[in-house]
């Protein structure tokens, strides 16, 4: 969901026999990455700054405002989990608090567990895997996946690519940060596993392919979670998620259809503009995705020319940010069902996504 780095578009996928990186369709880059055939993609520290300085942030993003269904979605925000008293979660200061839950809630509310999946607001990161505490160049998060799982994130985007056979985590150029997907996809199921009420989404910018995609998921032992889902049909409630084990969703890009559970994701949702350098660029018009489908992606981020904190200040504050969602709502007709954000510490996210949903 990014371009070069910063933006969420990026992107190079391979093509031709030479091996040679193109960017994906419907947009073009001028600095293509070189491959030393180790598969790795390197540049010169020239090339790396030009690319931090000039980069815009093209971001493929996969929103999440996708609204569904005639309840008013419920948010998942709160800090998941039915075992335990308490959670921490995240506030508007960016600290953490406790909070109570309740053991037969899902996703942190009971009044959501009756609720379609279609019919739910989450939270949820772009980028998730570009992240300041594992080190990420120009990161568009302060903190790791497991971290915003645990803060009460709920759907993640993340890019994949493959360097030298192995499945990756990358956000562009991998040498600005990467981490095995196996990892990524290992800390999301032991999240699922510890946290027994809460569902969750992955909205995939692939530059992978299905299978190794699949791989990685039996590798991590996520594969049982993952509900399949045929495309047009209704979504089950979040208590029938549960009951049936199948708390994960799984939205792709690319290759979706390969498998019941690798979801297309313009089959199943819509997004707004993902571009926007400032908050005038904003749109409620539709980007991808048809408007019928069921899942609206709500792409609330600023990129000028790369994610900054600084910007995260200017859109995620309510009431900017529910006036913003709440007018997409009522010119769609459509509740936004995942709010997209750049670092969702900085703000009123959580605030924002339980109001969303009526909590």
């Amino acid at each position: 969901l990014l371009t070069a780095i910063a933006c969420d578009q990026p992107l190079w996928t391979a093509s031709g026999e030479d091996g040679a990186t193109q960017p994906k369709d419907g947009y073009s880059d001028t600095s293509q990455p070189v491959d030393t055939g180790s598969g790795d993609v390197t540049m010169t520290d020239g090339e790396a700054n030009e690319i931090v300085d000039d980069a815009v942030g093209l971001d493929d993003g996969t929103g999440d405002d996708v609204g569904q269904g005639d309840d008013v979605g419920q948010g998942d925000d709160v800090g998941q989990g039915d075992d335990s008293d308490s959670q921490s979660q995240v506030d508007s200061d960016g600290g953490t608090k406790d909070v109570a839950v309740d053991p037969i809630a899902c996703n942190g509310s009971p009044l959501l567990c009756s609720r379609r999946f279609d019919q739910v607001v989450y939270p949820t990161t772009h980028n998730a895997m570009s992240n300041k505490e594992d080190g990420w160049v120009a990161p568009n998060q302060t903190f790791n996946i497991g971290h915003q799982l645990d803060d009460g994130i709920r759907a993640l985007m993340l890019d994949t690519y493959e360097l030298d056979g192995q499945a990756y985590l990358c956000h562009g150029y991998c040498q600005l940060g990467k981490s095995p997907l196996v990892t990524g996809l290992t800390t999301i199921r032991s999240f699922l596993e510890s946290h027994p009420r809460d569902v969750v989404t992955i909205i995939f910018e692939s530059y992978l392919g299905a299978e190794a995609t699949r791989d990685a998921f039996v590798t991590a032992g996520l594969l049982g979670y993952a509900y399949p889902h045929a495309a047009g049909t209704a979504w089950p409630t979040l208590q029938e998620m549960i009951d049936a084990g199948q708390r994960l969703v799984v939205l792709t890009d690319s290759g979706g259809g390969t498998y019941p559970w690798y979801l297309d994701v313009w089959k199943e949702a819509w997004e707004t503009h993902f571009s926007a350098k400032t908050k005038d660029d904003f749109s409620c018009a539709k980007n991808r995705g048809s408007l019928g489908n069921a899942l609206f992606i709500f792409n609330h981020f600023l990129t000028n020319p790369l994610a900054l904190p600084s910007l995260a200040e200017q859109v995620n504050h309510n009431p900017y940010l529910i006036e913003r969602a709440e007018q997409c709502e009522s010119e769609s007709g459509r509740l936004p069902n995942f709010v997209t954000v750049d670092f969702y510490d900085i703000g009123d996210l959580f605030d924002a996504v339980r109001v969303l949903n009526g909590l």
